[in-house]
């Protein structure tokens, strides 16, 4: 049978096409009634790689998105996905934390399904300032080296840096 019934409840069996009749005091109705195959899970993805696969620094977390097909049927409700990590040394899965400098792999799987992406955490180093002078001294009309500032940031980028020089005493 494609559907049984239960007093007033009507449960899907297999697929197939089933007519449904309703009598009630010499009167009656029918509906037909078509039960589909379920649907199969094709897939599951990372969907947010771009954003993972950017530079991560040791402290820094992440949230992993999935992305499930058919979209219309399955979901992270229905299908809830598991997120495992080929080395927790580096990063733990548990909240996507990054634990050590080094490279680890995780997988994303669902309904049988999975996919995996290599992360890469790099290690945080502390940023860096240099002044070639503190402060600067000269007389009226006379050349005065001008400072060089060179400054880098904590993920090791080349940073521009401005010198602005201001006369002192009453015009500023």
């Amino acid at each position: 049978s494609v559907i049984s019934v239960d007093g007033f409840t009507l449960t899907a069996v297999t697929p197939g096409t089933s007519t449904i009749t309703v009598t009630a005091e010499g009167l009656s109705d029918e509906v037909e009634i078509t039960v589909s195959a379920r649907p199969v899970l094709s897939s599951v993805a990372i969907s947010n790689e771009t954003e993972l696969t950017k530079d991560w620094y040791v402290g820094e977390a992440r949230t992993v998105q999935v992305a499930y097909d058919p979209a219309d049927h399955f979901n992270g409700t229905n299908t809830p996905a598991e997120l495992t990590s080929d080395d927790e040394d580096i990063l733990a899965v548990d909240g996507m934390s990054l634990e050590a400098v080094g490279t680890a792999k995780i997988t994303v799987t669902a309904g049988g399904k999975s996919d995996e992406i290599s992360l890469t955490v790099l290690p945080f180093t502390a940023p860096e300032l240099t002044v070639s002078a503190e402060t600067l001294k000269g007389m009226e009309d006379t050349a005065i080296p001008i400072p060089t500032a060179t400054a880098t940031a904590c993920d090791g980028k080349d940073l521009s840096y401005e010198v602005k020089v201001f006369r002192g005493g009453n015009g500023g």
